[in-house]
């Protein structure tokens, strides 16, 4: 087996291996299946294999369901994506969508052509997290939870800030007086929402003390690099940068 050539084909895969992609470097079916035996490749669904180094990774696992159930046919009617919770499910899409392999449009008009099949409601929220802010309650949590991963772990509690008569709580907070505000369309988007936010970070403001910056859905996972290293500078800012 000319594992060389085989890890090339996968790596645009997220390293998940069948008998079709394995066929283009002359791999037989029984040979790639007594391989991924021996060594003890994860198989996330029948047939198709992730290669040793690779996580197996929510893309991961909808690339090999893909492969399963029928190659290119599933991947281009999405119906491999069914296989997914909701939360890998927004993983693999806003990933697709990062990478300009799909759009939310894309989406919409398959379910649009489509009568009723497993995993149409999650499919149709993620075209909703698409197009919009798309936040739920978990967004807070998942984001505590990258940021931990990043090795940017927050304080465990919400520090309340007195502002006058209102006290106001911080999403995710930082030594050094740096604070995270979770922002939703859920949560901001009629005019009364929008301006109470804007009072909200102003009283924080004229504490001339606490640094605020603000994430949204959107940002979490299509820039989410450009959102860490204005985070990890402002950390440095006030010495409070985890080492």
């Amino acid at each position: 087996m000319t594992l060389r050539e085989l890890y090339e084909l996968a790596a645009p895969r997220h390293g998940v291996v069948d008998a079709k992609l394995a066929a283009r470097v002359e791999v037989r079916r029984a040979g790639l299946r007594r391989r991924a035996a021996s060594e003890d490749w994860p198989e996330p669904y029948p047939g198709a294999w992730v290669l040793p180094g690779f996580a197996v990774t929510p893309a991961a696992r909808a690339t090999a369901a893909a492969a399963s159930v029928g190659g290119e046919v599933a991947l281009t009617g999405l119906t491999a994506l069914a296989y997914l919770d909701l939360r890998a499910l927004r993983g693999v899409g806003f990933d697709a969508v990062s990478r300009r392999l799909l759009t939310a449009q894309d989406i919409q008009r398959e379910l649009d052509l489509r009568g009723r099949f497993p995993g149409r409601r999650d499919l149709r929220t993620l075209v909703r997290d698409l197009t919009g802010d798309g936040s739920e309650s978990g967004f807070e949590f998942d984001a505590r939870d990258r940021l931990t991963a990043r090795g940017l772990p927050p304080l465990p509690d919400q520090p309340e800030l007195a502002t006058g008569q209102v006290h106001r709580r911080l999403d995710i907070a930082y030594e050094g007086d740096v604070g995270i505000d979770c922002h939703s369309l859920r949560h901001h988007a009629s005019p009364t929402d929008l301006e109470s936010d804007a009072v909200r970070d102003n009283e924080i403001a004229s504490l001339d003390r606490w640094l605020l910056l603000r994430l949204t859905f959107r940002m979490f996972h299509l820039r989410w690099a450009p959102f860490e290293a204005q985070l990890r500078q402002c950390l440095a800012a006030r010495g409070a940068l985890p080492s």
